[in-house]
């Protein structure tokens, strides 16, 4: 499930491969992956462009063409991106762009949770959803502080919740958590201070940790609860069983000695 380390994963990925080579033609789009914007319109933009920069907010990718615009990628829970030569489409490919090298690269999206639109301004696409700040990159302290102070929400919920911050999803919420030795069902106004500050240093690292490490749970450290996320698997802190609840309609896991309400 693409969260916020993930689509900084593609995002790197888009650049390493495709930055600056000119799209000759769009074999394939699949309209009905098209949001906020006219498919035949998305086509004619990204038709002899380059894509020249990119941009991540949360779970969205931002790709810059040359021609003027953005190509909007959000991956839903099944989406990715792969290059490979022309003429072998991935499975479930949603947008198909041939590059003029040669090559050809596609968005996939199994499930179709995701989408694909054409943005003027991220900032203004971004705005326009009612996001808030990125939760790596733009969210500070303070906010986050007045954030958990304003709800009785679990903040298993409220970290999840897009319009505060963007990009943690249900894993990453569960691995903050964690960390930061918080249960999943404690509304966000009963976390004091220094709870706060715990739980805020762990998001930034474990996002941080993720990113470094391209989103691959085999390469995480030996104490992350994302290399034995199941229930009642040994906690990889304490050796207890983990546990597993709903909140906010998501399957949580937790360590229910670690993690004390």
């Amino acid at each position: 499930m693409p969260e916020l380390p993930e689509v900084e994963t593609y995002r790197r990925y888009l650049e390493a491969n495709v930055l600056g080579r000119q799209i000759a033609v769009v074999p394939h789009i699949d309209n009905s992956m098209v949001r906020h914007a006219d498919p035949l319109a998305l086509v004619a933009q990204l038709e002899g462009s380059h894509i020249s920069s990119t941009h991540r907010h949360g779970k969205l990718l931002f790709a810059n063409l040359s021609r003027g615009g953005h190509l909007v990628m959000h991956f839903g829970m099944t989406g990715d991106l792969k290059c490979h030569p022309p003429g072998e489409e991935p499975r479930h490919a949603r947008l198909v762009l041939d590059f003029e090298t040669g090559d050809s690269m596609t968005y996939v999206c199994q499930r179709k949770f995701g989408y694909l639109s054409l943005a003027d301004d991220p900032e203004e696409f971004v705005s326009a959803l009612g996001w808030g700040p990125d939760a790596l990159n733009g969210l500070d302290e303070t906010v986050f502080a007045a954030g958990l102070a304003s709800t009785r929400t679990p903040i298993k919920a409220v970290l999840m919740d897009q319009r505060r911050w963007a990009g943690i999803g249900n894993l990453y919420a569960d691995e903050a958590l964690f960390q930061a030795h918080i249960a999943p069902t404690v509304p966000g106004n009963e976390l004091g201070p220094r709870r706060r500050r715990r739980l805020f240093s762990a998001i930034k690292e474990v996002l941080r940790t993720a990113v470094s490490r391209g989103a691959n749970f085999d390469a995480y450290p030996d104490g992350y609860l994302l290399t034995a996320r199941v229930p009642n698997a040994p906690c990889t802190n304490c050796g207890a069983s983990l546990s597993a609840t709903k909140v906010g309609g998501r399957t949580t896991i937790y360590c229910p000695r670690c993690q004390r309400r």
